[in-house]
């Protein structure tokens, strides 16, 4: 059987799905398949909350819940589905106040996180901020990338964090 390439790297390798309206079932079956292919510890996923919020019937806080296990790494993004969560599209929304309960989220991931020896924490990642102050003005920038909207969304899930811990 080969070995995963997580496992040769001595590494985390993760499947994801950033940017995409990920069904849930569809998420199983591809871990699943991943798994059974090569079966791992190091094949996980990365765990985006915006790409997985962006579609109302998904329950990201069920869903961590049940991919805790297998997350290797968390896009702590928020969205809006616009038009009354009834369109199929979405727009970005400041870190704490989207659709998904973010605190909830990271409820399950920071318990999750406790469960983890210490060098198998799930990394997290501030995901597209929103422009504010000096990035208004810049003209170099990449939309959703701005340095001062990502620190601003930073400090708030960090805030989050070590009030749940």
């Amino acid at each position: 059987m080969a070995a995963a390439i997580g496992d040769v790297l001595q590494s985390k390798m993760a499947l994801s799905f950033m940017g995409a309206k990920v069904d849930p079932e569809e998420l199983v079956r591809l871990a699943q398949e991943a798994d059974k292919a090569v079966p791992s510890r190091a094949n996980g996923i990365c765990f985006c909350v915006g790409s997985l919020g962006s579609r109302p019937d998904n329950d990201v806080v069920a869903m961590a819940k049940d991919f805790g296990p297998r997350i290797h790494f968390a896009h702590l993004r928020s969205t809006r589905i616009d038009d009354n969560r009834k369109s199929i599209s979405f727009t970005e929304s400041d870190h704490l106040d989207g659709d998904v309960n973010m605190i909830d989220v990271l409820r399950v991931l920071v318990a999750e996180n406790a469960r983890r020896p210490a060098d198998e924490g799930i990394p997290f990642r501030p995901d597209h901020g929103h422009r504010m102050l000096d990035d208004i003005e810049k003209t170099r920038i990449n939309p959703g990338y701005t340095g001062i909207g990502r620190l601003k969304g930073l400090a708030e899930l960090r805030g989050a964090i070590l009030a749940l811990q």
